[in-house]
């Protein structure tokens, strides 16, 4: 019979001739593990994943509301967008002032002044921006299962990613030779250059047949609206299957030169960080890449367009967007990022009231009691992610929607003069006010 001592080791009745089992907890080598389990137990996250769940629900719902509120609104939205900006680098500006961070003081100073000239150079294109905001909400409202067709990409972006990294880590330790916890790899560096291309390549194509999805749909409610007139109506599905498969091809081409380009700029970004070459030469040459694969970007977002609307080829595409807008004399048009800015603002708000949303959830229930004092940051942070995501994945169909009304309106404004004379005629108020010289 055992009795466990105030000194906390075992004593077999004080018979020292027995074998010894004073033995301390420190020597025990399950109770670390003991522990583990303990803390997993007493930490549920059952109430957790219900916080997350009923948080991404209600930025759903949320984020439908915006687009209702956003119509009503459009302009305002734009309006106060720009104002948010103004009013966060003047914050930003006094904060460094009151902390006599005087360089920071210096660099906030030169961004709010930049912005105020910009936004008072660009105010009277606040009405045209809000007449393509309101064509672009009304088409993805009336085709609104562009939503669920954006939630299922992001899906398979995400199932690629869980199998992509299972394979990257397939082929390392495939081709490392492990011994006593440590590892030596003999892999040739060229078996991950393909890896990590294959991983943006693929998460390209995902996100531009979203992109001409959206175009192809818009398109269809610009043309022919009786096909886009409801939730999900034939437009989406056959808008859907054409980028899947008859102008795949162009989409992968597409998206195979921007992968290369952030292939190429990781590269040079690892090469700098791990200080191998000229850290001047990297740095520039990480520079133009960035430079290179923003250009290219932005040339594919209105090729794909072009390619939703009409199936042309991506050279046609590009060359027919370049040829457009050149005629036209709407190379300023292109430049215009105020929907951009409004749409970022809304996804921050989106975000917010989510991250609100859970830690209200929080309080009336039990759900992050678990968490002692990170409880109120986790109700807040992770509901703001969750709401900051969905948005971006609704609003991105809007963008993409947006371009599609610019070039729309440009190649064929007499179609939506016919088929939407509300909004063309608001529209060509807005144009004629802003580019009166331009209009035509």
């Amino acid at each position: 019979n055992y009795e466990y001592t105030e000194e906390g080791s075992y004593d077999n009745g004080g018979d020292s001739n027995n074998e010894n089992n004073n033995q301390t907890d420190s020597e025990d080598p399950n109770r670390f593990l003991d522990e583990a389990e303990t803390i997993t137990e007493e930490v549920h996250f059952g109430g957790f994943l219900w916080l997350c769940f009923l948080s991404s629900l209600s930025a759903l719902l949320i984020g439908t509301a915006a687009i209702s509120v956003m119509i009503k609104f459009a302009e305002k939205t734009i309006q106060f967008s720009m104002f948010f900006a103004i009013f966060c680098n003047a914050a930003m500006a006094i904060s460094f002032a009151i902390e006599q961070q005087w360089v920071g003081f210096g660099v906030s100073l030169f961004f709010l002044v930049w912005v105020v000239i910009y936004t008072r150079a660009v105010w009277h294109r606040v009405p045209f921006a809000a007449s393509n905001l309101l064509s672009a909400l009304t088409a993805v409202q009336t085709n609104g299962g562009l939503i669920l067709v954006s939630l299922g990409t992001t899906l398979a972006v995400t199932i690629w990613t869980l199998i992509w990294i299972l394979s990257l880590v397939g082929v390392y330790m495939r081709t490392a030779d492990c011994h006593e916890g440590t590892c030596e790899t003999h892999t040739n560096g060229f078996f991950f250059l393909l890896l990590f291309l294959s991983y943006y390549w693929t998460s390209e194509v995902c996100k531009n047949v979203m992109h001409v999805t959206t175009a192809g749909t818009v398109g269809t409610w610009w043309f022919a609206p009786d096909d886009a007139c409801q939730y999900c109506s034939p437009a989406i599905t056959d808008s859907l299957r054409r980028a899947t498969t008859y102008s795949l091809g162009s989409i992968c081409f597409g998206s195979l030169l921007t992968a290369v380009l952030q292939l190429l700029h990781q590269i040079c970004h690892d090469l700098r960080r791990r200080g191998r070459g000229n850290a001047i030469v990297l740095c520039v040459v990480e520079f133009l890449l960035a430079l290179l694969e923003s250009l290219v970007s932005y040339f594919n977002k209105w090729a794909y367009v072009y390619i939703g609307l009409y199936g042309h080829d991506y050279l046609t595409s590009g060359q027919k967007v370049v040829t457009l807008f050149r005629e036209r004399g709407w190379s300023t048009i292109i430049n215009d990022h105020l929907v951009t800015r409004a749409l970022a603002l809304v996804s921050l708000v989106i975000g917010a009231l989510t991250g609100c949303i859970g830690m209200a959830l929080a309080s009336v229930t039990n759900w992050m009691s678990d968490f002692g004092s990170a409880a109120l940051a986790l109700s807040f942070f992770v509901p703001f992610m969750c709401g900051l995501a969905l948005s971006f994945i609704l609003l991105s169909v809007v963008s993409s929607a947006v371009d599609t009304c610019i070039v729309s309106f440009a190649e064929s404004p007499l179609e939506f003069e016919r088929n939407h004379p509300g909004l063309y005629t608001q529209m060509v108020r807005a144009w004629r006010l802003a580019f009166p010289d331009e209009f035509s």
